[in-house]
């Protein structure tokens, strides 16, 4: 085990991704345990791979891209402003409204799903206050 950590430690001091550092810093575990099955090291890495939440991710960012592309943010954008943006504290409406329609369009089973941020609105975010003419002062 000292050997794995030392090889981790100096595999981060060279330079190289934690990721990389990780993965065969885990390799020479393997290598120093002869009692361990072969296909032990295969069936993690094949298993990790399975997780939902990770498939997800790519493609939450492919219908964000392709929303901003359309123009689809900017029109939700703008239907939400019409519909909270004459109240006071708009700005934080508007982006709950937004992440709400957001979630809703993305097909997201929660509007606060981490993968779907990644399709988050920032692109699009709204116009601030100081901008459309509000001075912020009573």
């Amino acid at each position: 085990m000292l050997l794995v950590t030392l090889a981790f430690i100096v595999l981060l001091l060279t330079g190289m991704p934690v990721a990389f550092a990780i993965g065969i810093s885990g390799f020479l575990f393997f290598l120093q345990n002869p009692n361990l099955p072969v296909t032990i090291p295969i069936q993690l890495s094949i298993s990790q791979t399975q997780n939902f939440a990770l498939l997800a991710v790519p493609m939450f960012i492919l219908a964000g891209n392709l929303m901003n592309g359309a123009g689809i943010t900017r029109r939700l954008l703008d239907l939400s402003n019409v519909l909270v943006g004459h109240m006071r504290g708009s700005l934080a409406q508007v982006n709950v409204l937004l992440s709400t329609l957001m979630g809703g369009v993305s097909g997201s089973s929660t509007c606060f799903f981490p993968p779907s941020w990644a399709e988050s609105p920032a692109p699009a975010s709204p116009t601030p206050p100081w901008k459309r003419g509000c001075s912020g002062r009573r």
